[in-house]
């Protein structure tokens, strides 16, 4: 491996690095905005903010390496995306997106405890 390909996978698993170390503050938005939605404050901006976090999460976990995460956020994605267009929520939507939500809290803390992320196709310590 040549001095710049190493000095350009350092930076990138720093950059992870700091992208894991972040996955907690993420979640603490999505939880906040979900607390938005369950006190009927602004439903479709409650909504469309909770759809927005998911899907970046979903799509960035999954370019830093962490496939768990990044599924687990693309199925809390799709139920918000189906939810949108729905006139109104009922207790089985609030079911599946509390379900759903405990399912990524899962992935998140996998990765945080285990260092699960991979990059380049080595696991990432």
């Amino acid at each position: 491996m040549s001095i710049t390909s190493t000095k350009v996978q350092e930076k990138l698993a720093a950059l992870q690095h700091d992208y894991i170390r972040n996955l907690p503050g993420k979640l603490g938005t999505i939880t906040r905005q979900y607390a938005l939605l369950k006190s009927g404050s602004g439903k479709t901006q409650a909504l469309d903010e909770l759809h927005l976090l998911a899907h970046n999460l979903a799509g960035t976990a999954g370019t830093f390496g962490c496939p768990e995460i990044s599924a687990a956020a693309r199925t809390y994605d799709e139920l918000l995306k189906q939810l949108k267009i729905q006139p109104y929520i009922n207790s089985n939507d609030m079911q599946a997106l509390e379900t759903r939500f405990e399912i990524l809290q899962l992935a998140v803390e996998k990765t945080m405890n285990l260092d699960n992320c991979t990059a380049f196709g080595k696991a990432v310590p």
